[in-house]
C-alpha cells in the first residue's frame, strides 16, 4: 500500500481522537470537507502545504504527522514488500 493510504488513516485516527467531524477539521485546516475525506481514504495525495494545514489543525507538526504515517506503514509491510525493499537497497 502507498504511504498516502497510511497518511489518510493517521489523519482519520487523529481527527477522531480530537473528536472532530470531517467538516470541523476541514474548517480548522481551511480545506474542503470532500477533499479531506479523499485524503483520509488515500484517494487524494496532499501537497506539503496541505499536510502543514492538516497538522496545524490537529495541533502537531507536519514532520510528526508524516512520521506517524511512516511508522504505520512500517507496521503493515508484508514479507514480500520487505524482500522487494531489500533487493532495491
Amino acid at each position: 500500500m502507498s504511504i498516502g493510504i497510511y497518511f489518510g488513516r493517521v489523519v482519520k485516527q487523529l481527527r477522531e481522537e480530537h473528536r472532530y467531524s470531517q467538516e470541523a477539521l476541514a474548517d480548522r485546516a481551511s480545506l474542503n470537507r470532500t477533499y479531506l475525506g479523499e485524503v483520509e481514504r488515500g484517494v487524494a495525495v496532499p501537497s506539503l502545504a496541505t499536510i502543514a494545514k492538516i497538522a496545524s489543525a490537529l495541533n502537531i507538526s507536519a514532520s510528526e504527522l508524516i512520521a506517524l504515517s511512516e511508522r504505520q506503514q512500517q507496521l503493515h509491510i508484508t514479507p514480500q514488500e520487505k524482500s522487494l525493499q531489500a533487493a532495491v537497497v
